[in-house]
């Protein structure tokens, strides 16, 4: 399969640049490198380039905070739902953004508002809605950054904080091995060696050279054939770039013949996807941002007589005459703003912005937005649009299934014990086991959702956790028992009660009714006083607290099945790079990665291969 899909590609697209193309060198980006293994053997002659993804804007945090500029956060579903992370972010083994949602909790029958504890709510829904091994590095504070802004020394002391954060979570896997502490010190080392030579050096800059770092640790060299750039440079829009192909996709929406068509699919696409239709900004908006360095990133919206940038700031620059060609746009941002300025896409538009000139080299299940992508693609294609676009180049790696190239046990998270039933695992048997766990989730879920009364969950957990819930489930059974036994003689004056009311309903004798209706109204206040006993109250609030602790307990084996079934083929298919080496010094697991590699293709709409034709 990976033999002929790179000679297939040799053959079709020979020359054509591969661009991988990522925000953050701490997750998956360098593993990308296991491409080289094969590009070396069946095409020596390929370009492929790696950059930066830094048009961003870095990471914003939705919690405020008053002293610190920039912090660490992890995601889940309550206080940080609507975090979206960029650029310095960190999963330990086994960890991924990937957090269950209330929504979730709801469909499998827990009532989370209602276990809640009254002095902690808050605390308790981040808790029980968090992702596991996941932190990121974001800004705080109301004023955006867009990442190619962001200067190292001010997020320094942080970056070394999140990078010790998740080389612990190794340690905590595989135990006190010399080479967790040794990549620790060693990036580490490197990090601030080089923000003490370069003090005025960007995060992207660094980037490029932890992209070396990890090339040699993986590989044992760095390839002097890969070269390293950024999205800022390779989306430079002026007088001197604005006919390359990336760019030509803009076109489209500036020509008044076509426009109306590329907004309409464009629209048609992202509605109701959760991004915003044109209509959303200033009149004029196509969907590409300004990227202006060191000043604003905002939408582009050209009117006649004006070029807005609709950013945090608003920016307007008058015209004389209404802008229709890529020509003409460049003059005027040059003009405006200088030659370093860049154009980069909205998310959906980016894909095909960048398919326009290179192959683009994505991960399996990198990218929430390349189907919304082919999606617009082929609205336009039934436009009369004709769309030469590059394919997606897919990795697929078998991260789990090759582990057992690492020696020693590995201590599973807390997570997934329940899952695989023991704290310690065997990287074979971990090998043989993971997939079939995670088949097992579904079923799990399915059933512990189903459990609603509270002796069941109770049952259900004493089979799973042992002893403590033995004890529980028992006693409150006797709480039960106690409570209905204080209660006979209650019941017994409600079942009076009840008779009266039949009777009073019999007797025509004013005198009568009146006689039992007082009878009746000093028997139910006397029943009520002993139903609001303090022995009883105190009874039922044990009883209360116990099924409060049973539907807590139920709750948190959800969040672990959910992130069982969630984590680990996520995990599987995007695996960080430091894990290879943090965790096994003989890099035998990153060979077999390298080796065992699959790659698949996606999104090609060049009609013919022809180079010369499809890049014109």
């Amino acid at each position: 399969m990976t033999e002929e899909v790179i000679k297939r590609i040799r053959e079709r697209y020979f020359g054509v640049p591969l661009l991988a193309l990522g925000q953050t060198v701490f997750w998956d980006e360098p593993t990308k490198i296991a491409l080289k293994y094969w590009l070396d053997r069946l095409y020596p002659e390929a370009v492929f380039i790696f950059g930066v993804h830094n048009t961003d804007y870095f990471a914003k945090s939705p919690i405020a905070s008053d002293r610190d500029e920039y912090i660490l956060i992890s995601h889940n579903d309550n206080s940080t739902r609507d975090l979206w992370a960029s650029t310095v972010e960190i999963s330990r083994p086994f960890g991924s953004e990937n957090h269950p949602t209330l929504q979730f909790f709801r469909r499998c029958n827990v009532p989370l508002d209602n276990i809640a504890p009254e002095d902690r709510k808050n605390e308790f829904l981040d808790e029980i809605t968090s992702c596991w091994g996941w932190m990121a590095l974001v800004k705080s504070g109301t004023r955006s950054i867009v990442a190619c802004d962001v200067r190292l020394q001010d997020v320094l002391e942080r970056l070394l904080e999140i990078i010790e954060w998740g080389t612990c979570g190794a340690k905590d896997l595989i135990g006190e091995k010399g080479c967790i502490r040794d990549f620790c010190d060693r990036i580490r080392e490197f990090i601030v060696d080089y923000a003490d030579k370069n003090r005025s050096a960007t995060v992207t800059e660094l980037f490029k050279e932890l992209y070396k770092w990890f090339w040699r640790e993986l590989i044992g060299y760095v390839p002097q054939d890969i070269p390293l750039t950024s999205s800022l440079e390779l989306f430079k829009f002026n007088t001197e770039t604005y006919h390359l192909p990336r760019f030509s996709i803009i076109e489209g929406f500036l020509n008044p013949s076509t426009s109306s068509i590329y907004k309409n699919c464009y629209n048609a696409v992202v509605k109701d996807s959760g991004i915003y239709t044109l209509d959303h900004f200033a009149y004029g908006a196509i969907p590409f941002d300004l990227v202006i360095p060191g000043r604003e990133r905002g939408t582009i919206c050209i009117q006649p007589r004006a070029l807005i940038v609709e950013g945090e700031e608003e920016i307007r620059v008058p015209l004389d005459s209404p802008l229709t060609t890529l020509k003409d746009l460049a003059e005027v941002i040059e003009r405006n703003f200088g030659k370093d300025s860049a154009i980069v896409g909205k998310a959906v538009v980016l894909l095909s912005m960048i398919r326009s000139e290179f192959i683009l080299v994505f991960n399996e299940r990198g990218s929430l937005y390349y189907n919304l992508t082919f999606k617009m693609e082929e609205l336009l294609e039934k436009e009369g649009i004709d769309m030469r676009l590059y394919p997606i180049l897919r990795l697929r790696y078998h991260t789990w299934d090759l582990i057992d190239r690492i020696d020693g046990e590995i201590v599973l998270p807390d997570y997934m014990r329940i899952a695989f039933g023991k704290e310690r695992i065997d990287p074979r048997e971990f090998k043989d086991r993971w997939r079939d766990v995670v088949e097992e989730q579904n079923h799990f879920i399915y059933k512990l959702a189903n459990m609603r009364k509270p002796r069941e969950i109770m049952k259900f957990l004493s089979e799973i956790r042992g002893k403590e819930w033995e004890e529980r489930l028992s006693l409150y059974n006797q709480l039960k028992q106690e409570i209905i036994s204080r209660r006979e003689p209650i019941e017994k004056n409600w079942q009076i009660v009840r008779e009266m009311k039949e009777r009073l309903r019999e007797i025509k004798d004013p005198i009568e009714r009146r006689t039992i209706r007082e009878q009746l109204r000093r028997l139910r206040d006397d029943t009520w006083k002993m139903e609001k006993s303090e022995e009883i109250k105190r009874l039922r609030e044990e009883l209360r607290a116990l099924e409060i602790e049973s539907e807590r307990a139920k709750a948190e084996i959800l969040r672990y099945s959910y992130l069982v079934k969630e984590n680990l083929p996520y995990t599987n298919c995007r695996p960080s790079a430091w894990w290879f080496i943090a965790m096994d010094p003989s890099r035998k697991w990153f060979k077999s990665i390298a080796e065992n590699l699959k790659i698949y293709t996606e999104g090609e709409r060049c009609k013919d291969y022809n180079l010369q034709r499809c890049i014109q």
